[in-house]
């Protein structure tokens, strides 16, 4: 068992899945956050009888996936005001989260899977009060939209328990978490302002979720406000001028040479290839503008019709999208339907499109489409004369490819949203972190582009856009900035994977329905960031009642390399039905104890109804009696 470590006299750090810090009066102690509930083990060491409240910086399962022990015995539990809900009543959000079409970014699927009672709330700028004892609650949101520093008095010092604001002299325990909304700078600026007031705040000592104490912290604080600028700096861009609003239903197509054309309206814009015949392949086909896409995510039949008669085109034969996103593929199962259209897709992500609801990524299709052919990486094919590739292309998200192709002599990519032009030239499409994102993507599908050396990009939203492979080297300029960036947030180098990384745990089926009875086969993706080898414990946790085989699972991973394993739920016969119940696994890397790092969600249904469609995505798991 883990021992307290002492800070002073009244003071102690307990190191847990984050630091568990133990304010003591007597034999009475408040804690300030809880992690696994280890620490009530460790309290007699120090003469601690009674803990009378526990304080949450946050509401990440790191911080208090223990808390039903608090509510068990009796203990008090306060947390920051705007985050009571995601303490309390996480049913609810479970429940009303999104899963498809979601561009909501932020680090909110880290939520309690089961509620706690709440009895007190830490809300902005009020003080907590304890035996003589006075915090002051500094809202502080950055690493989420709710988080708060607690600031006091302590033993002669002021000290200020910041949470995971930062973990270091100019460190973030993880980058990721800096990400709200899609494409954004939200909570890197949010951060950078919270810096700004802690460092007014002007305390002696800096007791952080993660990472060791830091004393005299104003050269620390200043340093990330440094590094985070950076990384501010090299993700912002100027956009492009703002067109003028264009109805959906206004003219769309540009021919771009004589069997090319192009939907610059649509999003995302897409592309035919058109044959004297009349036969058409599409590159992409989504919404059809950025009023069907959004909130209401419905695709409406469009361009169809427009591009049969400017182009004369007589049948869509073929649709290739460039990634799995919503606003790219929304509308592949109508052409399925209505013309017959094969769907050949890129092995890196083809099962996506067949089940989306198997997975925990932003934008996925909100309906299920067919794969006619699985491309395979670096395959060549032909179509109606004309030569393909594909060739997987991480950047803007791992399961992207880029297709090239010549026509009417030019070189062209279909590049989807890697690439995009800017007032200032091309730019990166990303990082999108819960696209899941990796460190040299970007770089690595850059260098591609420029070996084949395209004339034109295809791009998602930026049109057609000419290109030499001069051109190209300051997006590759920009990528190689960008790791620069992360590196120099992260505590270690071979940390850094695991800071961008949300999911380096995951399941599949992320979502799934089941018989009250049955049994789920989970898929556990562990993908090891580090440069050498470790050993990954997973341990499930789970809702009362139901059963994992194996309960736990310990496999050494290569250092770099990605492994699956598998672990079966089974669900007792008087299960109460109920949606999207949540489940996690508790992860440890090698001496490093994450917690409750991965979430699955099961829809329990009544047995007579398990085969009916829920229409959401969720995969079905048969019952087995």
């Amino acid at each position: 068992m883990e021992s307290l470590r002492r800070l002073s006299e009244n003071l102690f750090l307990f190191a847990d899945t984050c630091n568990v810090y133990v304010m003591r009066n007597g034999d009475r102690a408040i804690l300030i956050d809880f992690g696994s509930g280890a620490v009530l083990d460790a309290l007699a060491e120090i003469g601690v009888e009674e803990v009378e409240a526990v304080l949450h910086t946050h509401h990440h399962r790191d911080q208090c996936q223990g808390d039903g022990i608090l509510n068990e015995r009796g203990i008090p539990i306060a947390v920051p005001a705007r985050e009571r809900h995601l303490f309390e009543d996480v049913e609810a959000f479970w429940r009303h989260r999104q899963l498809l079409a979601n561009y909501d970014v932020q680090s909110d699927s880290y939520t309690l899977r089961r509620s706690v009672q709440v009895s007190h709330e830490l809300a902005d700028y009020n003080v907590y009060r304890w035996r003589g004892l006075e915090l002051s609650i500094l809202p502080t949101p950055g690493h989420t939209r709710g988080s708060v520093t607690l600031v006091g008095d302590v033993d002669g010092e002021t000290v200020a328990f910041s949470g995971d604001l930062i973990s270091g002299p100019g460190k973030v325990w993880r980058v990721h978490d800096l990400q709200w909304a899609y494409m954004a700078t939200d909570g890197l600026n949010a951060s950078i302002s919270s810096l700004d007031a802690l460092r007014r705040a002007k305390v002696d000592r800096l007791l952080p979720s993660h990472g060791s104490p830091i004393g005299r912290p104003q050269a620390a604080i200043d340093q990330l406000i440094e590094n985070l600028s950076r990384l501010f700096q090299v993700v912002s861009f100027t956009p492009e001028p703002v067109s003028a609003p264009d109805l959906a239903i206004n003219p769309r197509f540009r021919q771009v040479s004589k069997h090319l054309w192009l939907n610059a309206s649509a999003v995302a814009n897409f592309y035919a290839i058109v044959t004297d015949e009349g036969e058409a392949m599409l590159l992409d086909y989504g919404y059809a503008s950025q009023d069907h896409a959004g909130d209401l995510r419905r695709f409406v039949e469009h361009s169809i019709r427009e591009l049969m008669e400017v182009a004369a085109v007589k049948s869509i034969d073929i649709v290739i999208p460039s990634h799995y996103h919503d606003d790219h593929v929304s509308g592949i199962p109508t052409l399925q339907r209505e013309y017959g259209t094969q769907l050949w897709a890129h092995e890196i992500f083809s099962d996506i499109l067949e089940h989306p609801g198997a997975y925990d990524l932003a934008c996925l299709p909100v309906e299920s489409m067919r794969v006619d052919r699985v491309l395979k990486e670096g395959e060549e094919f032909d179509w109606a004369g004309f030569r393909f590739q594909t060739e997987h292309a991480p950047g803007h998200t791992h399961f992207a490819a880029h297709t090239f192709v010549r026509v009417d002599g030019l070189k062209l990519a279909l590049t989807g949203d890697n690439i995009l032009s800017s007032m200032t030239g091309p730019r990166i499409g990303g990082p999108v972190y819960r696209n899941r994102f990796e460190l040299d993507g970007f770089q690595t599908s850059i260098r591609k582009l420029i070996e084949f050396e395209p004339q034109m990009l295809l791009t998602g939203h930026s049109a057609a856009i000419s290109v030499s492979p001069e051109v190209l080297e300051e997006p590759l300029h920009r990528a190689e900035e960008l790791a620069t960036a992360f590196d120099l947030l992260t505590e270690e180098e071979e940390a850094t994977g695991f800071s961008i990384d949300p999911r380096f745990v995951a399941v599949r089926p992320y979502r799934a329905r089941v018989a009250a009875g049955g049994e789920l086969d989970l898929a556990i993706t562990l993908r090891n960031h580090r440069d050498e080898e470790a050993v990954f414990t997973i341990v499930a946790d789970l809702p009362n009642g139901w059963k994992a085989d194996p309960d736990s699972i310990e496999i050494e991973v290569a250092g770099g390399a990605t492994v699956m394993c598998s672990m079966k739920l089974n669900f007792p016969r008087r299960q109460t039905p109920g949606r999207k119940i949540a489940y996690c696994l508790d992860v440890t890397v090698g001496d490093r104890r994450f917690g409750q790092e991965a979430e699955g969600l099961v829809d329990v249904l009544d047995p007579a109804s398990v085969e009916r469609d829920v229409g959401d995505g969720a995969a079905s798991a048969t019952a087995r009696h």
